[in-house]
């Protein structure tokens, strides 16, 4: 959607027909979060946006200002129906409604073959992997992935308790347990926010478990009774895996598909934007710098084998650090100075015993 959004903002005079095809007739309920210091394509379609962010765990709270930093909030709704709308008014866009089984080079050009009739163009952007491709992926790595997994509540407290102007971006304090676990609290006002659930792990929950983590949090942390006006549930690879060996056959991978998503944080809608924008200016996706996929292997593995450690990793980071500098690591934006200078404030133990173990499992497989 993004690259077909930008694609025709940036080239109002193409002549190139384009067909849309969606597998579902209507977009998922969802909502996308992302920091920024600056202006972006997207920027009229943020609805809330907030200045101080707060990190909790059972070792204690942290609340700071950001800065020139502002946590932002677009909705699902919202950015489907200006994307759809503007997808309407050009006479170059068609959209239909179809499940894709197959895709194979014929003539210079790629079919697509759905239950709706085979299409063909020389070029042909797929923002979803191959599922088969995906299937056989797993059997020889012998089960699933890493996902960050999560179910949110929008709820009506009906009494002003929240500070509408200070997002709960972690809060760990809850069980450790099927997964590193945390809750995420978005005030739209003193009495509306949205609440959710996150889990960091291998095995999806079901609705009954992030419900009754929710119903726990909100009692404790928020009030003794809530008003649930919506939902929403999502997940979201975590994974240094090679996403282009997993694309349809004479496609180009866009958004996930691409593995635009940053494997540690799940975060990616400003990262899909630049990469699109690259994209659609004839210049080449940024690549992410070597040392940042060492960082993320590392904190994968330890999410992997001992996720009760990483309630302790997050508080050092965010207690011993500006929320800032955070957020532009995070982004991949720092030094390698700033990063060491970061880095030794995390608990060693965890990744040491994590680099010892990929570095041998590396050496056993070059034998």
């Amino acid at each position: 959607m993004q690259w077909l959004d930008v694609y025709h903002h940036k080239n109002p005079d193409s002549q190139h027909r384009v067909l849309m095809i969606d597998k579902d007739a209507n977009p998922p309920e969802r909502t996308w979060c992302f920091w920024s210091d600056r202006e972006h394509y997207y920027d009229s379609l943020v609805s809330h946006r907030w200045s101080r962010v707060k990190f909790a765990s059972p070792q204690g709270e942290v609340v700071q200002d950001i800065s020139d930093f502002t946590y932002q909030y677009i909705s699902g709704r919202e950015f489907f129906k200006s994307a759809y709308r503007r997808i309407h008014a050009d006479g170059r866009i068609d959209r239909i409604t179809a499940e894709v089984s197959n895709t194979q080079k014929a003539g210079g050009l790629t079919q697509v073959e759905t239950d709706q009739g085979i299409f063909a163009a020389p070029e042909v952007y797929s923002s979803v992997p191959d599922a088969n491709k995906v299937s056989n992926y797993k059997k020889q790595q012998g089960g699933a992935g890493m996902w960050q997994h999560f179910r949110g509540w929008f709820i009506d407290t009906g009494e002003d308790i929240f500070d509408p102007e200070t997002i709960t971006l972690m809060d760990f304090r809850t069980e450790q347990k099927n997964g590193a676990v945390f809750f995420y609290v978005l005030p739209f006002s003193r009495r509306k926010a949205l609440v959710e659930c996150t889990v960091f792990g291998p095995e999806i929950w079901d609705d009954e478990q992030y419900d009754e983590k929710l119903r726990e949090y909100t009692e404790r942390y928020i009030a003794a009774e809530v008003n649930i006006t919506s939902s929403e549930k999502g997940q979201i690879p975590m994974s240094m895996m090679d996403f282009d060996g997993l694309r349809y056959d004479g496609t180009r991978s866009i958004g996930t598909a691409a593995g635009i998503v940053k494997p540690s944080t799940g975060y990616m809608f400003l990262r899909s934007l630049r990469a699109v924008e690259c994209m659609v200016g004839g210049k080449a996706r940024p690549e992410t710098p070597p040392r940042f996929a060492f960082y993320d292997r590392l904190l994968l593995g330890i999410i992997r084998d001992e996720p009760q450690q990483i309630s302790r990793i997050m508080h050092s980071l965010f207690s011993r650090n500006d929320f800032t500098h955070v957020f532009r690591f995070l982004d991949e934006q720092t030094s390698l100075q700033e990063d060491v200078k970061m880095l030794s404030t995390l608990p060693y133990t965890p990744f040491l015993k994590q680099l010892t173990k990929q570095t041998l499992s590396s050496k056993n497989r070059v034998k």
